[in-house]
């Protein structure tokens, strides 16, 4: 078990799992401030103050001198000055062992700092040996004594600080929560840590939980701003306001708050409640990141190099990529994959490397299901149309399907249809697997399959006529648009914009999504866009944002941008 002076912390946006931060204790607390002993007789009491006065005259072997003759008469505050004394500076268990008589006989008469600073010996094994039953035994004396850091350690142990501690978050509620009340930030977080995460014996009370980071977070602790941020961010225990949000986030990330910083650069490259900003994303991943390197760095380095990759820096991309794939984010491990197959031409001084790319697959492939389907897409490349070879390969795919997240049934989709890789082809099987699949991609030709507009093939195999439906359609669009799918953005665009057969106008829907969409590089949208500044139809004609929307569409690629 490990004593801090700090508090419980969540360790990820999501409500689960929470883990509960331990951190040494980085030096005995030595507190100075003279506790009288009700017991304590008056000659010590004054040669205790005696040598109060002479250490703050500077004279310490004097003062020195008086708190050893206070000690010799039984006060516990001079036994544990003594004690502090002889460890200042010391690093070894020699030092603890000498300084323990003293900590003991002031602890034996009740003196709560000593108590602490023996159950910190004790728990972290400064004479040599832990020992946890005896240190957690100084630790509850302290805590019944009233001292603050014992009372806030004795919750988190409660919490399970300790590895071989039985958790119990009822218990550690009921230890903190007077401290808290008398104002203690720390304590205050502890119990909105424990609020927000429930369990063991605890029912989970979000609104609870803000309520303490909330009396917490203006003292600048960064847990607690973290924690009320993240509640009016996501809507958890508090009406939903990302402004307010976003505002006591930054304070915790400008107080260095890791989880913080990770939050707003996430947060601020992919637009997720604030208006996308890649340069606000960068200082945040950058300022994460510092001067460490790590596991705990690599989901920042991962967005980084995805923002290296957009702004067409693709060797440093990379660079970042591969920190992020040794430190086993999937993602990056796809991604490389693709990299080491080849499939970047952009990429300079990389050789291709299959084994390496397969190996990359296979480890992304333990959380990521993209990875699972691309392996079974491989095995199925490598049969060579040989049936035997082929059978076994889709019995592999039909399989990765039935666990993915849609990626594989998408794929298995059009490999039907077409017959590809020695498949025989099942235009209605394929069809079947495409309604399944539920990725972003699959909404969207089911949606032009309901306008008519799909592949003919899979049409036909959807009933034709009888399949049409413009309000289905419009369904499975805004299904895929609100995932961030580009192409559904645009088409919700046009179809609001123009009401497509039979659907109501809405225009000020349409340039919502048509914005959307652009900022997901859809020329098709930034045309549309420029098409109705130019001529004014959602308002005063602006023929300079026209040109720009034009300009920005024919960069994509669009020939009539």
């Amino acid at each position: 078990m490990l004593l801090h002076c700090g508090s419980l912390v969540s360790r990820g946006v999501r409500v689960h799992p929470f883990r509960l931060r331990r951190a040494l204790r980085p030096r005995f607390l030595g507190y100075s401030v003279p506790l009288l002993v009700e017991d304590a007789t008056s000659a010590s009491q004054e040669l205790l103050q005696l040598g109060i006065n002479e250490l703050a005259a500077g004279n310490t072997e004097q003062s020195t001198k008086y708190f050893e003759e206070a000690a010799e008469l039984g006060h516990p505050e001079a036994n544990y000055r003594l004690a502090h004394d002889l460890l200042k500076g010391a690093t070894d268990s020699q030092a603890v062992i000498t300084a323990l008589p003293y900590y003991l006989r002031a602890a034996e008469a009740g003196h709560a700092p000593s108590q602490f600073d023996l159950a910190y010996i004790c728990l972290t094994g400064l004479t040599g040996k832990i020992e946890e039953e005896k240190g957690v035994e100084f630790l509850k004396q302290s805590a019944e004594n009233g001292w603050p850091v014992a009372i806030l350690n004795l919750g988190l142990y409660y919490a399970g600080s300790s590895s071989t501690s039985k958790k119990d978050y009822a218990k550690a509620v009921e230890v903190l929560r007077p401290l808290a009340a008398s104002g203690d930030g720390y304590a205050q977080t502890s119990l909105g840590t424990l609020y927000t995460a429930g369990g063991y014996g605890l029912e989970q009370d979000l609104p609870t939980a803000v309520d303490w980071y909330e009396l917490a977070a203006p003292q600048g602790i960064p847990e607690a701003q973290f924690g009320v941020g993240r509640a009016y961010w996501l809507g958890l225990g508090r009406d939903l306001d990302t402004e307010k949000g976003i505002e006591w986030i930054t304070k915790a990330a400008e107080a260095d708050w890791k989880q913080a910083q990770d939050f707003l650069g996430f947060a601020y490259l992919k637009g997720r409640g604030v208006k996308q900003n890649i340069q606000l994303a960068k200082k945040w991943l950058e300022r994460r990141i510092g001067a460490e390197r790590n596991n705990e760095t690599a989901a920042a380095e991962y967005y980084l190099g995805e923002i290296c990759i957009l702004e067409q820096q693709y060797e440093k991309g990379v660079g970042y990529m591969k920190r992020a794939a040794e430190a086993g984010i999937s993602e990056a491990q796809f991604i490389l994959s693709d990299v080491y197959r080849g499939r970047w031409t952009m990429i300079n001084g990389l050789p291709r490397d299959d084994a390496k790319a397969i190996e990359l697959l296979e480890q992304a492939s333990a959380t990521y299901p993209p990875a699972r389907a691309e392996l079974a897409l491989i095995k199925l490349q490598a049969a060579n149309g040989d049936p035997v070879a082929v059978e076994t390969a889709m019995q592999n795919f039909i399989s990765v399907a039935e666990t993915d997240d849609g990626t594989a049934q998408f794929s298995l989709a059009y490999i039907y249809k077409e017959g590809k890789f020695g498949v025989p082809k099942d235009i209605k099987k394929g069809f079947d697997y495409l309604c399944r699949s539920g990725r972003p991609e699959a909404m969207f030709e089911i949606g032009k399959l309901r306008i008519g507009l799909g592949d003919v093939e899979f049409f036909e195999a959807a009933g034709g006529a009888a399949f049409l439906d413009v309000q289905k359609a419009e369904a499975n669009f805004k299904n895929a648009a609100v995932l961030g799918h580009a192409e559904s953005q645009s088409v919700l665009g046009q179809l609001y914009w123009k009401g497509y057969d039979g659907l109501e106008k809405q225009p000020e829907k349409a340039i919502y999504w048509f914005l959307k969409a652009a900022k997901n590089n859809s020329s098709d949208a930034l045309l549309c866009l420029g098409e109705l500044c130019e001529h004014g139809l959602a308002g005063e004609k602006d023929l300079a944002k026209a040109l720009e929307y034009y300009t920005q569409a024919a960069e994509l690629g669009n020939v009539r941008g």
